[in-house]
């Protein structure tokens, strides 16, 4: 269902797979050019960390998580870090599937899902890109340190920002 944004009057798609917040006010609240931080970025990311390929263009990733208007399944799941208490979007689709990339730890081969990171914009890097193997995100869940994020107390499909909250899709 589309909706207006109060703040920014874009017209957004909420669903179930879709960002849970105003994409246009989430890429407001970048901090970083297209929301990718040097510690995500081939050739300045410090060693461990998860960096795009060369040549990905990280707004064709956000677009993919953002929009909802893909064919097939696309999208996003989003997690609430109880760590950082902020919300992360995991791409629906693993990388190679999407038009998007990511190696970690220096090794040539892609990560299998890309992650915007703090998506309501709390830290000082605000909403930025990274990218997660599954073995690392399932870890994160199964240590509690990612939870799914809470969903519309009516429809129980729309991620809402606090516990038993209505999603707009069930406010109209």
């Amino acid at each position: 269902m589309r909706h207006k944004c109060t703040v920014c009057n874009n017209e957004f798609e909420l669903a179930e797979d879709t960002l849970p917040f105003c994409p246009a006010c989430i890429k407001a609240k970048m901090k970083h050019p297209k929301g990718l931080s040097p510690k995500h970025t081939s050739g300045t990311a410090p060693l461990n960390a998860s960096y795009i390929a060369d040549g990905v263009d990280p707004e064709v990733i956000y677009d993919y998580m953002a929009g909802g208007a893909h064919p097939g399944p696309s999208g996003c799941k989003v997690f609430y870090s109880t760590k950082h208490k902020s919300f992360n979007a995991v791409s629906h689709m693993p990388l190679g599937q999407i038009p998007g990339s990511g190696n970690f730890n220096g090794k040539p081969q892609a990560n299998q899902f890309a992650v915007w990171v703090d998506i309501d914009g709390k830290s000082a890097q605000g909403p930025h890109l990274m990218f997660e193997d599954e073995t690392h995100l399932n870890n994160r869940v199964r240590t509690s340190e990612w939870v799914p994020a809470p969903k519309c107390a009516n429809c129980c499909k729309v991620v809402v920002r606090t516990k038993g909250d209505i999603c707009l899709n069930c406010k109209k």
